[in-house]
């Protein structure tokens, strides 16, 4: 019987190829949006699950609070690591720091051939115990025991050497040091919170610091990582926590710090802080992705239903044939959702093909890396199998129910409208579809709106005209003076100026006793940056109260700059009052010379916090403060700046290759996430409105098969072609107007749901809710014209010849 169903179900499909095609069209449509998102949801979700025992690992993260400044750190001191396993000994199996010497980036050379490695770190030998690697070479001895020893990967291998049989074979690592290969392993999968392709021993910080920073439990640049074996184990450290920070903090900063544990595989979707080793995704957009996934699919669903239904006057006098000779609803309806399926798997077969061939475009739009046989992995695989059988059956069990359960007697007397009572049941499914691609449009429009708006925002700095120099652990800083006086004789070269991070991009935090003396026990770890002179006039921050840095030699080390959030915190009304203010820090007594306004340390995402920005002197720091050297040029002189900076780098430090970009560059990449969300949202919308003009199609072909004799009469009375598309288009138009009462509230309430997530957005745009409200009653205009247009070409003696 069901092979029975399935051959009537082919035979019926073919004999009807408008009808197939069209159906197939919006469930390709469908299938193949929601494959690609399944495809990047799946890679998101299964982030780091691919170690061994990823239940079992934690990373331990660091929360300070002073005095309402919280520093949320996903890194935690140097000597936490060593004492958090022997304090826990019983319960802790392994533990691993991780260190890249505060930069985002590491020189690494052999012989002619330099790379700057973001994959480079020190880690403790329990990496291997903690996290899952798999070794291709190695030496006989234990991994990275030694200092000056490392395990690069094999894409490394290739990097530097050629290949990799490269045991003994020795890197330098920022003209600084050597390291010594001591095992090559398997590039890790790519969906993993931090990516490595150099390890070196941890012993090797201890010899190049002479031991220095053993004991400091202030600072924390190192991410932590230890192995909990049992839920017991966990329930145990957690309730402890509290008690290890008291006796290993130091006193003044133990009573501000607190201590978590972090699931590893929490990390990428879910994690929210700062110092993170690289941007993580966020779990709101796969919950959005996935809606928009789930409304595709039942919008072309809905069609299949609308589709199938709208085309049972062709079929009609069949079937009531066949129930008046004694078929049962039952045969009929496995007959019907026997079609469903087979028109459903004809559609993921050929949604499979489209999202191969798809696959490099949204490879570059969602920089990953996937390939064909990504969509058969386990998880993916269930997924195709599921959706299929849930869409065969959502698909065919209305019209199975729909068309099986007709009156024979009314359709042979040629009565189709009488023949069902589907009014109610054909509205819900026009207003679900027209609801569903509303907000879908008012959504890509909000989107692009809020990243235009990021884009272009004024963060407080004058991003124009303005190239940075990453000169992290190079010499320059030996040079600066110089290097910069001879870049300021350029014509076209206005200011050169440093910090210790980019501002509007990163930035650390630095102890300040808000006493005037040292002995203050009122210390706190503020948001701030050291810089070199002309910072504020380089980067154009706007000074609301007293002045920039003097130009006198003697302030140096002496004067600071604030913000108003800095100036509230302290407890000032005004920013007039804070001009004076004292702070000590380890340089001394230092000022409040100016306060400035309007600019965020981060991406907008952040609400600014009290910030502070300190002068240091050009001489004798040791580099610090000198990190990363921004040069302001005139506009239109891009090329010959650019020459002027290298030429005068190769000046004082010979060959080099300092990183160089610009500043708009750098400030873009930090939304690299909005720009996926808003190419996808954009890409979905303009699907939506394309199932929807399908399923509009569906819906005017049963109006018009309903209302044909309607038609006709009035015709034969003279009615224009127009007045009968103001009767289809106009019913359609006033259920829309019912969407709208709904869609409208929710619109604006999704719509600030997400963009409360950004400190500074846009709000909600009645406007962008206007364009869509067009674009859908445009969409339903033009496709009831269209098809009017057909039904107009009918002879009305024809439908009318047996009255």
């Amino acid at each position: 019987m069901l092979f029975k169903c399935l051959h009537i179900a082919f035979r019926h499909a073919f004999h009807n190829r408008m009808f197939l095609s069209v159906n197939l069209f919006g469930l390709v449509l469908g299938f193949t949006s929601a494959f690609l998102i399944g495809l990047y949801l799946n890679d998101e979700l299964s982030f780091d699950s691919f170690h061994n025992d990823a239940d079992d690992v934690y990373r331990i993260v660091q929360y300070g609070n002073y005095g309402g400044i919280v520093e949320r750190s996903s890194s935690c001191p140097m000597p936490l690591g060593p004492a958090f396993a022997k304090y826990f000994n019983d319960d802790v199996t392994a533990f691993t720091r991780l260190y890249n010497l505060n930069s985002p980036s590491n020189k690494v050379k052999y012989r002619s051939i330099t790379y700057n490695d973001s994959g480079f770190f020190f880690v403790d030998p329990g990496f291997f115990e903690v996290f899952t690697v798999d070794t291709i070479y190695s030496t006989n001895k234990p991994l990275l025991i030694e200092p000056f020893k490392a395990v690069i990967t094999e894409r490394a291998a290739y990097r530097y050497f050629g290949h990799t049989d490269v045991l003994g074979k020795k890197l330098t690592v920022e003209d600084r040091f050597q390291v010594e290969v001591q095992a090559v392993v398997k590039n890790w999968p790519v969906n993993s919170h931090f990516h490595f392709s150099i390890l070196v021993s941890m012993e090797t910080v201890l010899k190049l610091r002479n031991g220095r920073g053993v004991n400091d439990w202030i600072s924390n640049p190192y991410w932590t990582y230890v192995k909990l074996p049992t839920q017991e184990a966990v329930q145990s450290v957690k309730s402890r926590l509290p008690d290890f920070v008291y006796e290993n903090f130091n006193e003044a900063v133990r009573d501000n710090n607190t201590l978590y544990l972090q699931p590893l595989q929490d990390i990428h979707l879910t994690s929210d802080l700062e110092y993170e080793i690289r941007q993580n995704g966020n779990m709101v957009y796969i919950y959005i992705f996935g809606g928009i996934a789930l409304f595709l699919l039942v919008m072309a669903v809905i069609n299949y239903v609308n589709l199938t239904t709208a085309t049972f006057a062709y079929r009609a006098k069949s079937i009531a044939v066949k129930k008046v000779i004694g078929a049962s609803q039952l045969r009929l309806r496995m007959q019907i959702i026997a079609e469903a399926f087979v028109i459903t798997m004809v559609a993921v077969i050929l949604s499979v093909v489209f999202s191969e061939l798809l696959l490099p475009w949204f490879n570059g739009i969602t920089h990953k890396t996937f390939v064909f046989g990504d969509l058969f992995r386990e998880r993916n695989l269930y997924l195709i199998i599921i959706l299929t059988l849930l869409v065969s059956i959502s698909g065919g069990i209305y019209p199975a129910f729909f068309i099986s359960g007709l009156r024979p007697h009314n359709i042979l007397k040629g009565n189709y409208q009488r023949a069902s009572k589907s009014g109610f049941s054909r509205k819900v499914l026009v207003v679900s579809q027209l609801f569903i691609s509303t907000l879908m449009i008012f959504a890509a429009l909000t989107i692009n709106g809020q990243y235009r708006h990021m884009l272009k925002t004024d963060n407080g700095i004058d991003r124009e005209n303005l190239f940075i120099i990453n000169a992290r652990f190079s010499d320059l800083f030996r040079y600066y003076p110089e290097f910069k006086s001879r870049l300021e004789q350029a014509p076209f070269i206005n200011l050169v100026t440093a910090s210790d991070y980019i501002p509007g991009i990163d930035h650390n935090r630095h102890p300040y006793h808000l006493g005037a003396s040292k002995e203050n026990e009122d210390v706190a770890f503020l948001p701030s940056l050291k810089v070199m002179r002309d910072f504020p006039e380089c980067y154009g921050f706007k000074i609301i109260a007293g002045h920039s840095f003097s130009k006198n030699e003697d302030a140096i080390n002496n004067e600071v700059l604030i913000n108003m959030k800095m100036v509230n915190y302290l407890g000032y009304e005004k920013p007039e009052f804070a001009i004076g203010h004292s702070l000590f820090t380890y340089a001394g007594n230092e000022r409040v010379v100016g306060v400035f306004e309007g600019f965020f340390p981060q991406a907008l995402h952040n609400e600014p916090e009290p910030f502070i920005i300190d002068l240091l002197s050009e001489k004798g720091t040791g580099g610090f403060g000198q990190e990363y050297v921004a040069v302001k040029f005139d506009p239109d002189k891009k090329e010959q700046a650019l020459e002027m900076i290298k030429f005068t780098l190769k000046k004082h430090l010979g060959p080099n290759d300092l990183q160089i970009n610009t500043y708009e560059d750098i400030y873009y990449q930090q939304y690299k996430e909005e720009y996926l969300f808003n190419s996808l949202a954009g890409l979905m919308s303009i699907l939506s409105i394309v199932i929807s003009a399908v399923g509009m199609l569906g819906l005017i072909s049963f109006l018009i098969v309903q209302k044909s004799k309607e038609i006709s009469i009035r015709k034969v009375h003279g009615a224009s072609n127009n007045s009968i598309l103001g009767l289809i288009a106009g019913e359609f138009i006033r259920i829309y107007l019912i969407v709208l009462i709904f869609a409208a509230p929710i619109a604006w309430y999704l719509s600030m749901l997400w963009l409360n997530n950004f400190a500074s957005h846009i709000g909600f745009s009645f406007i962008n809710f206007i364009i869509s409200t067009l674009l859908i009653a445009l969409m339903i205009i033009i496709v009831s014209l269209l098809h009017t247009q057909q039904a107009a070409r009918v002879s009305p003696a024809k439908i009318l010849k047996y009255e």
